[in-house]
């Protein structure tokens, strides 16, 4: 009995045991949380994917996703009753191929609960898309067993510091143990045996942090919360008394520029010393500031200035230097630093002059400095003919012959004219004291030069040939009448005054497209009393015009009955057209370059042929009528470019003879008798060449 009860007793704490230290594994579920239709989907009537039953009606495709991102779905399965499914996996996706009609559907996977007939609340239709998002529980293991550790969480804020966190346990001799950096939300976490701790929190420009926790609960994380004291500050330094652009050092350290302001550069908290420099025009700024905790320091620096704003004049145009520096010429103004200098004037062929000034602080003053002075000779000019102008560096210096005065020492350029003869100059040196003699001979001949555009054109002067252009010779000075012929273009002919001073003449001719010889071909459309097309051919010989022509005739007479011939006893119709061909002359007056007027009188013969018969056929010998036309009109033409161009010839025709056939003819038609005599006017295009 002692023993049963012993081994009852060990059963018992055997069981416990192993209660204790088992896993418990709740039952798993899945739910339907959406059924839809899918109106924009086509994958059951897409070629890759389409299916048929026995019937050859399409399956309809429900698309099964897990709303969670769940991408096992496999071990599904699905009953539609009798109506026949199978699935295919596609992705993160099981498509369940169903017939038509299906109304419920039973969901079964192993290890989950099963879902009987869920209702779709709708009829499957064959060829559409549907789509049901499940959600899946996951498996919940509980572990029941003694544990002795607690997680032990810091949490730091500013977050973004990379603080440091040390920890020890207490009565421990050991030193801090480094735990780590924090990460980006200011956390860091280990699961520690229980007892109590000693830490340590510090970041660069925070002052460390400390304190103790006791760890005692496994079930609940400990966190602690640290917050940072910073030890650190800004630092602005404003433009309020305009010295924009000054260097500022900090502890003997450059930082940057007036104005300064910079919110990721963290000062240390305590005093800190500030110098301002602005080069040698300002003293230097020299104070101190202090860094509170978490607060902006402002400054407003203000300079005192070590210059005075100076002007220095001299009344000539002669190069100004401030202790040997170049400063401009004349007049110069500017900030001169305190103190004393000497300024200099210097110009060439002068004595420098010289003056010492003394700058004094926010002082402003003109100082005048003596003008260099000239050192000259003398320049005695003559020539033969007397009277020329004398330009000595393209200054006016009278006329020849002269002694002038006061010349600057040095090269100069003279410069000899006068009307009708050719233009001399020379290179003289004057020396100091001294008299530079210059005699010169002027030449009423000059190497005169004649072009024209384009060049090749034939030169007249005075009426004699001198060659074709360009021309290059000596020539008198005086009046010429020239004349420049060329070929396709206008004559240019002008009476022009040619002398030394002028030696050069350039012409630009204009082109002539209208010219007094040339030849042309004019096919033209001829309208009026006797309408036709035709073509001339033609010319000008020194403008007068000699063209012949042929035109067909266009228009149609009125039907012409004649009497009866032998054996036939109905009259003999005919309709008629008329040819004309002659010759006219006339005389051509060109105006400009592309315009010509050719008044003309011309004699032509009009001849007469059947067109339509009417009863017969044309045998009638129309070659017995025609007419002798005199004519008077004028020809306008235009050329458009050197070979082409366009006319219009307003012209009256009248005959001078005629033939019977065509009065017997003309009596009967209007038409036949405006062949003969009537106003026409022929328009149409011009080839010259």
């Amino acid at each position: 009995m002692y023993r049963t009860e012993k081994y009852k007793l060990l059963l018992v704490c055997l069981l416990t045991t192993v209660m204790q230290f088992c896993y418990a594994q709740e039952k798993l579920e899945f739910n339907i949380i959406s059924f839809d239709p899918d109106p924009f989907s086509t994958s059951a009537q897409d070629k890759r994917f389409e299916k048929t039953d026995g019937d050859n009606n399409r399956y309809a495709i429900i698309k099964v996703k897990d709303a969670n991102g769940e991408t096992d779905l496999k071990g599904f399965t699905f009953n539609f009753g009798s109506l026949n499914s199978f699935v295919e996996s596609h992705d993160d996706e099981l498509w369940v191929y169903v017939q038509r009609n299906a109304k419920t559907v039973t969901i079964k996977r192993p290890g989950y609960k099963t879902i009987e007939k869920y209702n779709l609340n709708l009829t499957i239709k064959p060829g559409k898309v549907y789509v049901m998002k499940i959600t899946m529980s996951r498996a919940k293991i509980i572990i029941e067993h003694d544990i002795t550790k607690q997680v032990l969480q810091f949490v730091v804020s500013p977050s973004k510091e990379n603080a440091v966190v040390k920890v020890k346990k207490v009565d421990s001799n050991s030193d801090f143990e480094l735990w780590g950096v924090v990460d980006e939300t200011g956390s860091i976490d280990k699961i520690m045996d229980f007892g109590t701790y000693d830490y340590m929190v510090s970041a660069v420009n925070y002052e460390p942090s400390s304190g103790r926790v006791t760890l005692s609960d496994s079930k609940n994380n400990f966190v602690e919360n640290v917050m940072l004291k910073p030890n650190f500050g800004f630092l602005v330094v404003d433009d309020a008394y305009g010295i924009s652009g000054a260097q500022i050092f900090v502890d003997d350290v450059m930082i940057g520029t007036v104005p300064y302001r910079d919110t990721n550069k963290r000062w240390n908290c305590g005093e800190h010393k500030i110098t301002i420099t602005n080069g040698d025009l300002y003293k230097p700024f020299n104070s101190t500031f202090t860094i509170e905790q978490g607060d902006t320091t402002h400054l407003s620096p203000k300079l005192e200035s070590d210059f005075a704003q100076t002007t220095i004049h001299v009344d000539a145009d002669a190069e100004i230097f401030i202790d040997g520096k170049s400063k401009g010429r004349s007049t110069w103004t500017g900030p001169l630093k305190a103190g004393k200098y000497v300024v200099e004037c210097k110009q060439d062929n002068h004595r420098p002059s010289s003056i010492a000034i003394n700058v004094k602080v926010d002082k402003a003053e003109t100082f005048e400095v003596p003008a260099p002075i000239a050192i000259t000779g003398s320049l005695y000019v003559r020539s033969t003919p007397s009277g020329a102008t004398i330009e000595i560096d393209g200054k006016d210096n009278g006329t020849t012959p002269k002694l002038i005065q006061n010349v600057l020492i040095g090269n100069h350029t003279v410069r000899l004219t006068k009307t009708n003869h050719k233009t001399e100059q020379y290179d003289v040196i004057v020396k100091e004291g001294q008299t530079e003699n210059l005699e010169a001979v002027l030449s009423d001949i000059a190497h005169m030069t004649i072009t024209s555009k384009p060049s090749g054109a034939k030169i007249i002067i005075n009426g004699e040939n001198w060659g074709s252009t360009p021309y290059y010779g000596d020539m008198s000075s005086g009046d010429y009448d020239i004349e420049i012929r060329h070929k396709k273009y206008q004559t240019f002919h002008k009476n022009v005054h040619l002398d030394s001073s002028n030696p050069t003449m350039e012409i630009a001719l204009k082109r002539q497209y209208q010219r007094p010889y040339s030849i042309y071909i004019q096919p033209f459309f001829q309208v009026g009393s006797n309408m036709s097309v035709g073509g001339a051919v033609g010319g000008y010989i020194a403008n007068v015009n000699v063209e012949g022509y042929y035109a067909m005739g266009m228009k149609e007479s009125e039907m012409i009955y004649w009497n009866a011939t032998e054996g036939n006893e109905k009259p003999c119709g005919y309709t008629y057209k008329a040819s004309t061909m002659g010759g006219r002359v006339g005389y051509g007056f060109v105006l400009k370059t592309r315009m010509r007027l050719t008044p003309q009188v011309g004699l032509g013969v009009t001849n007469i042929s059947s067109s339509k018969t009417y009863n017969t056929t044309a045998s009638f010998d129309a070659s017995k009528a025609y007419a002798v036309n005199a004519s008077i009109g004028a020809k306008f033409e235009y050329a458009f470019i050197s070979c082409l161009g366009a006319f219009v010839a307003p012209e009256y025709s009248f005959a001078v003879k005629k033939s019977k056939y065509f009065e017997d003819m003309e009596s009967v038609s209007s038409t036949i008798k405006g062949f003969g005599s009537g106003f026409n006017c022929r328009i149409g295009l011009s080839l010259f060449f």
